[in-house]
């Protein structure tokens, strides 16, 4: 069996993995957190929306609150994608993986796909659209391996 590696990630945590052969424990490699993305929404805002007046009312003008226009907590899982990203195509120009395994909850799997480069997608053997970030490596090993031939 070629190299494997097996990225196993939500928007805030990611594993990695090397698997020698289907029978042996997978060996974990990295495990990452991204701090940003645990904070709370207060924590990860500057400070309060701005104010819009609407100048299209007849007789008087009103204001609201004007909502951000990028969720914070979606641009750090989008920032946390683009990370992963960067680390898996440094890693595949060193030649240290040769066939990728993608585990992630269905959003966090579209948005590593924005971001990883088509040479790595190239190398993507299977993909699950499940959380298994927080499962023991028991679990995950019988995801990647249990359903192949």
């Amino acid at each position: 069996m070629a190299k494997r590696w097996i990225l196993v990630a939500e928007s805030s945590r990611a594993r990695l993995f090397e698997a020698k052969s289907r029978l042996e424990p997978l060996q974990e490699i990295a495990d990452m957190v991204h701090m940003d993305a645990k904070l709370h929404m207060l924590e990860l805002k500057s400070d309060k929306p701005g104010l819009a007046f609407d100048r299209w009312k007849p007789i008087a003008y009103g204001k609201h609150a004007k909502t951000p226009e990028v969720d914070p907590k979606a641009h750090e899982a989008e920032l946390f994608a683009k990370q992963l990203g960067e680390l898996l195509e440094k890693a595949r120009g060193e030649n240290r993986f040769r066939e990728l395994v993608l585990i992630a909850e269905p959003k966090f799997l579209g948005l590593l796909h924005r971001h990883l480069h088509p040479e790595t997608k190239k190398l993507i053997v299977k993909e699950i659209a499940k959380n298994l970030v927080r499962e023991r490596e028991e679990r995950i090993r019988s995801e990647v391996f249990g359903e192949e031939g």
